[in-house]
C-alpha cells in the first residue's frame, strides 16, 4: 500500500527531498489545503521550479481542509494516497500510527536538510520512536485585528481583554454597516477549533491536569465556552451577516456573483452574463444597482445539455467517496 509523506516544510525543498522515490514515475501529486487561487498559483509556480530543476512533474491538488480527514481515509483504503499531503498537524499522530504516513522518507527528509535547520519544538512534536512522521516548517498564531481609527473616534481602550472586547463590540456594532466582532463559528470548520483554542488559551485552559490527566471539565473551560457563545451554526450558514461570513462558512465555499439588479418595464429583473432572470411580476420604481448574489453549491441542480438557467463548465471533478465535488 501506497505511503505518504506527510508536507509541513517548504514544497520546493521537501520535494528535492524524496525526489529520488518519485523518479520511477516522473510526477508527485501534491495535496494542499492551501486552496485559495492565489495560493494554488504560487504553489504551481514552486512545482514548476521543481520540474525544471529535476524534471519531475508536479500535480497539485487543492483540498478543503475540512474534507482532508475525509479524503485521505478514502484514498487510504483505495490505495491511491498522494505522494505528499500538506496538512494540521492534528492528524500527525494518527495518520502515522495507521500506516498512513512514511515516517521513514520523513525521516530522510529531515536529516537531508539537516535538523538543525528547524526548531527542537516543531521537531518535537512530529517525533516517534521509528523516527519523524512529518518535515516540520510553518506555524501560525491568531491575531485580534482592530481599527485603531473607530476606536480613537469612540475613545475605546485597546481590546486587549475579554471585557475590552466585548465592550468594543458592542459599542461599534452597527449593522449592516458594521458588526462589531467577526470570529469563526462553524463547528464543522476546523478554523473554529483553531480560533477558540487561543481564546482558551488566554483564559489558561490547559488539557491536561497535574496529574497528568485530560480533563476539560475545569472552570477556566467553562468560562471560555460561555464567553464564545455565538448564534446557532445553521443561522448563520443560511442567513449570513455579509459577504466575508457566507464565504467564511461551509465547505465547498460558496459561489458569489455579481450580477446588476434594475427594472425593465416595471419588472425586477436580474442580469448577469448571458441571461436575466424576472423575479417579481409586480411593478417597481426604477432602479439599477449592482448586487452580489450568492449561491450554496448544494443548491446547484445539473442538467443535461441547455435545460438549465445558467450554463457552465466543470473544470475539475473530486471523487470524495459518497459525493463528488465539481
Amino acid at each position: 500500500m501506497r505511503t505518504a509523506l506527510l508536507f509541513f516544510a517548504t514544497l520546493l525543498c521537501v520535494l528535492g527531498a524524496f525526489a529520488q522515490d518519485a523518479g520511477a514515475n516522473r510526477q508527485v501529486t501534491f495535496w494542499t489545503t492551501e486552496v485559495e487561487n492565489d495560493r494554488i498559483n504560487v504553489q504551481k509556480e514552486i512545482g514548476a521550479m521543481f520540474t525544471e530543476k529535476t524534471g519531475i512533474q508536479v500535480k497539485v491538488v487543492p483540498v478543503q481542509e475540512n474534507r482532508l480527514a475525509e479524503r485521505v481515509t478514502a484514498a487510504f483504503a483505495a490505495r491511491s494516497l498522494p505522494d505528499v499531503i500538506f496538512h494540521p498537524i492534528d492528524f500527525t499522530v494518527g495518520w502515522a500510527e495507521a500506516e498512513i504516513l512514511d515516517c521513514e522518507s520523513a525521516t530522510r527528509s529531515v536529516h537531508i536538510l539537516g535538523e538543525t535547520t528547524f526548531g527542537r519544538g516543531p521537531l518535537n512534536l512530529v517525533k516517534m520512536a521509528q523516527g519523524y512522521a512529518a518535515v516540520p516548517a510553518d506555524g501560525w498564531g491568531q491575531l485580534l485585528l482592530y481599527r485603531k481609527d473607530l476606536f480613537e473616534k469612540k475613545g475605546l481602550p485597546v481590546p486587549n481583554t475579554w471585557e475590552k472586547i466585548i465592550a468594543a463590540a458592542r459599542t461599534l456594532h452597527n449593522p449592516p454597516f458594521i458588526w462589531g466582532f467577526k470570529a469563526a463559528t462553524d463547528p464543522d470548520q476546523i478554523y473554529t477549533q483553531q480560533v477558540f483554542e487561543h481564546i482558551a488559551l488566554s483564559n489558561d485552559v490547559r488539557l491536561v491536569n497535574a496529574s497528568g490527566n485530560v480533563d476539560l471539565n475545569t472552570p477556566e473551560m467553562v468560562e471560555a465556552l460561555n464567553y464564545y457563545k455565538i448564534r446557532p451554526p445553521d443561522k448563520i450558514y443560511a442567513e449570513p451577516a455579509d459577504t466575508f461570513v457566507a464565504t467564511f462558512i461551509g465547505s465547498p465555499e460558496i459561489n458569489i456573483l455579481k450580477w446588476l439588479l434594475q427594472t425593465k418595464e416595471g419588472h425586477l429583473i436580474f442580469e448577469g452574463r448571458g441571461f436575466s432572470l424576472g423575479l417579481e411580476e409586480r411593478k417597481f420604481k426604477a432602479m439599477e444597482i449592482e448586487v452580489e448574489i450568492g449561491i450554496r453549491p448544494e443548491d446547484v441542480i445539473i442538467l443535461p445539455g441547455e435545460s438549465g438557467l445558467l450554463q457552465a463548465k466543470v473544470d475539475m471533478v473530486s471523487n470524495l467517496g459518497s459525493e463528488r465535488s465539481l
